[in-house]
């Protein structure tokens, strides 16, 4: 993929010079830090081989399946978004989430080095991986039920699966079983974004690859 950011950055670095204003936003399902070593091991490969290959710095960062926002400040240093935050904080519940993931037959079933993701401690969003895609999409019903039921529905979720590049065969796929808050997730989280930069959205552009790009 790096000839393609390479073209990618040439001609973003191109359009700026007309329209300094314009604004690039990465949103991935990666947490910060992941995010940050990707960066590191793509610029190690890239930036000999291909002009303008290395990943160019965003303006904002979305991570974590939309629960998660930084700006790039002036010096470089990334501003974490504390109103976002509270905007994802109304009616969520991230220990019992993560308790209804734990008592799910399905997950335990199919899901794969479940103690590792159980042991994160994210604020807006559960995730695991689940091997088989019939099984992971009956999880996500099974889990967006017992959520919706749970304490008179006092948690507001969205349960849903992308693909899970990293592991997995053809004959057994794997899939990103994950829960965020309603109002998270990248389209609500691309939105917000839009919205603070005053982007109109006839002149916006979002491209994605997998399950979780498809709300933006």
């Amino acid at each position: 993929v790096d000839p393609a950011t390479s073209d990618f950055n040439t001609k973003w670095l191109k359009m700026k010079r007309h329209h300094p204003d314009a604004v690039l936003c990465y949103s991935t399902g990666r947490s910060l830090e992941l995010f940050e070593d990707l960066v590191k091991v793509q610029r190690e490969r890239t930036r000999d081989a291909f002009e303008h290959g290395p990943l160019l710095a965003p303006d904002v960062i979305i991570t974590a399946d939309g629960t998660t926002i930084h700006w790039r400040q002036d010096d470089g240093a990334l501003l974490h978004d504390f109103e976002w935050e509270r905007i994802l904080a109304s009616n969520w519940d991230v220990a019992a989430v993560r308790e209804i993931f734990r008592k799910s037959a399905i997950v335990r079933e199919n899901g794969v080095d479940l103690e590792k993701y159980f042991a994160r401690k994210e604020k807006f969003r559960m995730s695991v991986v689940i091997e088989g895609e019939a099984p992971a999409k009956q999880a996500v019903d099974e889990i967006q039920a017992a959520i919706d039921a749970h304490n008179g529905g006092s948690i507001d979720a969205e349960v849903f699966i992308c693909t899970h590049t990293s592991g997995g065969s053809q004959e057994k796929p794997q899939f990103w079983l994950v829960a965020t808050p309603i109002s998270g997730g990248k389209g609500n989280a691309l939105d917000y974004v839009r919205r603070r930069v005053g982007a109109d959205p006839s002149r916006t552009l979002a491209a994605g690859d997998s399950g979780n790009d498809a709300p933006m």
